[in-house]
């Protein structure tokens, strides 16, 4: 699956919030998705990011390298969250409460959500799971960072058992940063027989 940069905003100023926020943010998570061969990133229908190749022993960021202790666990699902640097980001870690709800008997939600979060223009998370109990249906960005026209998001569901999710938004310094509460983003699982 090649991850894809969502954005309902005009291709000019897509670009050049990608250009002035979105893709140093999410340097990290592009580092992750290189594959054997070329990626596209489709930012709209009309601009697409092409990203050369990286050799097969190129070092990748591990985030499950990072501190257990650094992660929000539930259900054996753990969840970090980080910044740029793929550092960790303790304001969002603190302010993170996740749920694990059961939607029928082949699927399940986890709902990653903040309380109370200091200001932040982005979020960068990186959620570990089990490949062989379960994978990922689909990821859906909540709110909380901003609406779909007001933020850009990368997901990259193609390392079996980690998933990265990049949601900044658009234009941070004339749109403003976001605190508080709200969802971040919902994961369904499908349960691997």
């Amino acid at each position: 699956m090649i991850p894809t940069l969502r954005q309902k905003a005009s291709p000019a100023l897509a670009a050049a919030s990608v250009a002035a926020v979105a893709l140093v943010l999410l340097l990290s998570l592009l580092l992750i998705s290189c594959g054997e061969e070329e990626e596209e990133a489709k930012l709209t229908s009309t601009l697409t990011l092409s990203f050369p190749d990286y050799p097969d022993d190129a070092p990748l960021p591990d985030p499950t390298a990072l501190d257990p202790a650094m992660a929000l666990s539930v259900e054996g699902i753990r969840i970090w969250a980080v910044g740029p640097d793929d550092l960790p980001d303790q304001g969002l870690r603190q302010a993170m409460r996740a749920t694990l709800t059961e939607l029928d008997y082949d699927r399940l939600s986890l709902e990653i959500r903040v309380e109370d979060a200091p200001d932040t223009a982005w979020a960068l998370l990186y959620v570990s799971y089990d490949p062989m109990q379960l994978s990922v249906n689909r990821v859906e960005p909540g709110s909380f960072i901003g609406k779909r026209a007001e933020v850009v998001d990368l997901i990259d569901t193609r390392r079996p058992g980690l998933l990265a999710v990049g949601i900044a938004r658009i234009r941070p310094e004339e749109t403003g940063v976001v605190r508080g509460s709200g969802l971040v983003v919902q994961v369904i699982f499908d349960r691997v027989e």
